[in-house]
């Protein structure tokens, strides 16, 4: 049986949470390994000059050719693709998580395929800076 005393802690950190809020830095989802690397359109063969996107553990990076942009502030979530009983594969990622709207929302694993990432620009300077409108694959 649980007792009150034992709970009490957990309810007023999870209230001090919704109230104030915490970094996100404390509160977001590790990015897997499997997620790290350099993403560019299926099919395309020169990985260095054309659009791809760069994961690292605590940014994302676009670039097209000597163009390129950084995003920090990653939050990754396991289960907005289908709810808190979804056991798929896929993964979103949103930058800049803790401003009002994201540039851009990555979907790794896309459509439950492992190896594929799409990404859906909410800002359109940046959708034409950086055209990735196709599916892309890790380099290796």
């Amino acid at each position: 049986m649980i007792s009150f005393r034992s709970t009490l802690p957990t309810t007023i950190v999870a209230l001090l949470v919704f109230l104030f809020g915490l970094p996100t830095a404390v509160l977001a989802a590790p990015l897997e390994n499997a997620l790290l690397g350099t993403w560019a359109p299926k099919g395309s063969q020169a990985f260095k000059a054309g659009p791809m996107v760069k994961v690292l553990p605590d940014k994302i990076i676009l670039q097209n050719g000597r163009d390129s942009a950084q995003f920090g502030d990653l939050d990754a979530c396991y289960t907005c693709e289908g709810g808190a009983n979804y056991n798929g594969i896929v993964v979103w990622v949103v930058p800049e998580f803790s401003k009002k709207s994201a540039p851009f929302t990555l979907y790794f694993n896309a459509g439950e395929k492992r190896g594929v990432l799409q990404i859906e620009f909410m800002d359109h300077e940046l959708e034409k800076r950086f055209p990735l409108k196709s599916l892309l694959r890790k380099c290796k």
